[in-house]
């Protein structure tokens, strides 16, 4: 057996190759190359963008502490590390059901009197 790929093999790549470098001269041409990349950015990197941008100029300082308390306590251990191509709804469901099938005095601290 040889290690040398068939011709057909050599043909089919090379064919790939260029057609992958127009795709890249088309997305360099639209002003669209960034979206190749797309997808890639972590979660947390996300989050952390949208909370300076949106979240923290418009939303409430009450509304501000919950989602924080969320986001550390739950998603950002969980999820923080993930591409957002890796966030498929079967993955969040996973990840979300054991926290959403406790107690909501489970998941507080009790309060003292």
């Amino acid at each position: 057996m040889s290690a040398e790929p068939s011709a057909a093999g050599r043909s089919n790549k090379l064919g790939d190759a260029r057609a992958y470098e127009g795709k890249l001269r088309t997305l360099k041409r639209t002003g669209a190359l960034a979206d190749l990349d797309a997808g890639r950015e972590t979660l947390a990197e996300f989050v952390e963008e949208w909370w300076r941008v949106y979240a923290g100029p418009n939303l409430e300082r009450a509304t501000l502490r919950g989602y924080a308390i969320l986001w550390n306590g739950h998603a950002l251990p969980r999820l923080g590390a993930t591409p957002l191509r890796g966030l498929s709804r079967r993955r969040r469901s996973r990840i979300s059901a054991p926290i959403l099938s406790r107690p909501a005095s489970a998941s507080r601290p009790s309060a003292r009197r």
